[in-house]
């Protein structure tokens, strides 16, 4: 759905207007980016020094560290806030029941597991290595990368596995369920008491309950709990994670909740 109305026209009061990153977090990604273009120019020079004094296993790890960095360069790309006019909201089936979904964006999640997966394989390559060696070396070396490319090597598993899941935030005739990169959330309508605009330097939806009467919620990974589940009733929607335009999402909340949600019962 596009061009249904201004997204800076339904922006909420609560978010500043214009561009979401300040002058000075421009700057900063300015300057990353300079950074991880000096890393890799070296990366690649020492590929080439590596080479020519025939130690191809040493420009392995030149070509890695500088592939690295593209997934670091990338994350703050793709982990904002969008202002694009765009509003897709999808339809689906959610144990059993029809369901109006708005889905998040699988760009950061996706970058993380590239991220990590990296690091896995160069702490992997970094035991075989020093494996080689252990007769003189011992194993102490071996095991630590080892661990720490099983440890790194747990989130893309985790992604593959669906242990960490891109996640949504869908409204049923029940309630209202809301799937983070690492939680199930679910909240009925009987306990959902209204929507408010957050702001903690980036836009937030709160969806807030009157109490825990019917709350639902449980974390699916246990090693990786990269968004956590609020202390008290109610859902926050970090429009960073998400694709859409974040004041027309928004604004969507917003009128399903007041369309389905119920009156306390006294």
């Amino acid at each position: 759905m596009r061009g249904m109305q201004s997204s800076e026209a339904t922006r909420p009061a609560e978010w500043p207007s214009g561009n979401w990153r300040t002058l000075r977090e421009r700057i900063k990604l300015a300057l990353a980016a300079v950074f991880g273009a000096v890393v890799m120019f070296v990366c690649a020079a020492g590929v080439v020094v590596m080479l020519d004094e025939g130690s191809p296993q040493s420009a392995k790890y030149f070509v890695l560290f500088g592939l690295l960095w593209v997934p670091i360069l990338a994350f703050p790309l793709v982990y904002k806030p969008k202002a694009n006019g765009r509003l897709a909201p999808t339809e689906r089936t959610l144990n059993g029941s029809p369901a109006t979904t708005i889905e998040y964006s699988s760009g950061p999640l996706t970058v993380m597991s590239i991220l990590t997966g990296f690091v896995s394989l160069m702490m992997g390559l970094g035991a075989y290595d020093y494996s080689l060696e252990a007769e003189s070396d011992g194993y102490g070396s071996t095991v630590i990368f080892a661990a720490i490319a099983l440890f790194f090597g747990s989130f893309p598993l985790s992604y593959l596995l669906g242990r960490l899941r891109r996640g949504y935030i869908a409204f049923t005739t029940e309630g209202i369920h809301q799937r983070g990169w690492a939680f199930e959330s679910f909240l009925p309508w009987d306990s959902v008491m209204g929507v408010s605009a957050g702001y903690q330097g980036f836009p937030m939806t709160l969806i807030i309950a009157y109490n825990d009467e019917g709350w639902r919620r449980r974390y699916t990974a246990r090693l990786w709990r990269i968004d956590r589940i609020p202390p008290t009733p109610m859902m926050d929607i970090d429009y960073r994670k998400i694709g859409d335009d974040a004041a027309l999402v928004h604004a969507f909340i917003v009128e399903q909740v007041e369309r389905n949600r119920r009156p306390l019962r006294r």
